[in-house]
């Protein structure tokens, strides 16, 4: 099967599957590299496919079913779905009674650049290990984007908002928060006394036990 891949919803998107689906869906013209888009389906919602933008939306009612990064995946009520641009997903009803939701698609770019200034420094795309979760953050940044229309100012606030959800949701994961940083000093200390005892036995176990010599 072929797989669609557009920018935005607006490009039919969210309506890749074949037949007849259940359901409708309203979207906003893209504005400064965001789209907006509110949708329920019943059964089916859309075959698999992906797109280039970050998909970041709120589940409003129903269950809403995905298949997504080798997992199957579920979002109830208040729960927010955060999608990586370019990965393979599908959607669908996870009852009988359908499923609604409000998503926005942002351009990666301009994610990328509201992390380099919270993070004062260029610094890699967040990535969420877990594409549902109940992220404030975020669920707050969605209902304000729904609330007012999308003008200059407004699309800042909302993508820098969006960039500190997405890095709360990284942290929250898989992925442990760790200094970089090399106690070069120590790291010197360690070489000269390893270059003065390479005669003898070292190791840097722990200083209670006895020989060998251990790095304290």
């Amino acid at each position: 099967m072929r797989l669609k891949e557009t920018r935005s919803a607006g490009e039919g998107l969210e309506r890749s599957c074949q037949g007849t689906v259940a359901g409708w869906l309203v979207s906003s013209r893209p504005a400064g590299g965001v789209e907006l888009l509110s949708a329920w389906f019943a059964g089916e919602a859309y075959q698999k496919h992906r797109h280039d933008t970050y998909a970041i939306g709120v589940t409003d009612s129903g269950v809403q079913v995905f298949d997504y990064r080798g997992s199957v995946h579920a979002s109830t009520p208040g729960q927010v779905v955060v999608l990586y641009p370019d990965e393979i997903h599908d959607g669908r009803a996870g009852t009988d009674d359908g499923f609604g939701y409000r998503i926005l698609y942002v351009e990666p770019a301009l994610l990328a650049e509201a992390v380099r200034a919270l993070r004062g420094r260029p610094y890699p795309l967040p990535f969420v290990n877990e594409p549902v979760s109940t992220n404030a953050t975020l669920s707050q940044a969605i209902e304000g984007a729904f609330r007012a229309p999308l003008e200059s100012l407004a699309i800042d606030s909302l993508i820098m908002a969006l960039a500190k959800g997405l890095m709360a949701g990284e942290r929250d994961g898989t992925t442990p928060l760790f200094s970089r940083r090399v106690d070069v000093p120590a790291v010197e200390r360690a070489r000269q006394f390893l270059d003065a005892e390479r005669t003898r036995a070292a190791s840097s176990g722990s200083c209670s036990g006895p020989a060998p010599t251990a790095i304290c």
